[in-house]
């Protein structure tokens, strides 16, 4: 009867120590919607308080409307009330409209350096998304 207890003691402790491992090797990234293809590489952008919403000069208003309601959520999460320009070449979430993507309405193309975050859309619903 001890060495029964004994197997499934040790079978139990397998089982959490491989789930366990495997957990950790998870190299999911939660970005909704899902994107049709990823390349992931190595690095991360860090969101700070100084960080700042870019949307050029020449962008239209509704690309201040999604600036503005991401700029509510990351000050809701963070405390982090982030200025929205229309420039910034570092630090900064470039919000973009390029209408010459071969890409849906609503589809978008996220690029992300240690230095900036690219948001390429041919909408500004593709901007949100």
């Amino acid at each position: 009867m001890k060495r029964a207890l004994s197997i499934s003691c040790l079978w139990i402790c397998l089982l959490v120590l491989s789930s366990s491992v495997i957990m950790g090797q998870d190299n999911h990234l939660d970005i909704t919607p899902t994107p049709q293809s990823l390349v992931q590489k190595n690095g991360h952008f860090t969101l700070n308080s100084k960080t700042s919403f870019a949307i050029g000069k020449n962008q239209r208003a509704d690309l201040k409307k999604v600036a503005a309601y991401f700029q509510s959520k990351i000050l809701y999460s963070t405390g982090y009330n982030l200025n929205i320009k229309n420039s910034g070449s570092s630090n900064a979430i470039s919000l973009q409209i390029d209408k010459s993507l071969k890409i849906g309405n609503e589809g978008y193309q996220l690029t992300v350096t240690p230095k900036k975050v690219i948001v390429k859309a041919k909408t500004p619903q593709g901007v949100f998304y």
